[in-house]
């Protein structure tokens, strides 16, 4: 599974929903990955967290296996290119998330989040949750 920030900042606020989305995946020997990306949005979240939730940050970045950016680039160009030539001509994709659905494509693995349009417009299969965060 590919983890979005979304899902990571419900979990460390400890959202019900995302945790039990996290006890069903660690359950089921389920791997999660993160896109550097993410790390960086999860970095940034820190400046805003309580003491609890950065202790959460803080081991959440060694527990999970990292995908690194420059191991989908070359995939999230495409996706950028199917996204102009196949999606209505408003949508829009930002980086983060377009390195979220190219560490996607790559493992073959759907992602956590609760912005499922963003993704399941360009084909990338979503794994939802009860989520509530929604930054926009």
């Amino acid at each position: 599974m590919i983890l979005d920030s979304p899902y990571l900042i419900d979990l460390f606020q400890d959202h019900d929903g995302a945790r039990w989305k996290a006890r069903q995946m660690h359950n089921d020997g389920i791997v999660q990955r993160v896109p550097e990306t993410v790390m960086g949005e999860l970095h940034l979240a820190r400046i805003y967290a309580t003491d609890e939730e950065e202790r959460r940050v803080r081991y959440a970045l060694g527990k999970y296996p990292v995908v690194k950016n420059e191991e989908v680039e070359h995939l999230y160009g495409k996706l950028l290119g199917y996204a102009d030539r196949e999606t209505k001509a408003d949508f829009r994709m930002d980086a983060s998330d377009g390195v979220v659905a190219a560490a996607s494509k790559k493992y073959d693995e759907p992602v956590v989040t609760s912005h499922h349009d963003k993704f399941t417009e360009i084909g990338i299969q979503v794994e939802p949750y009860e989520g509530r965060h929604n930054p926009y």
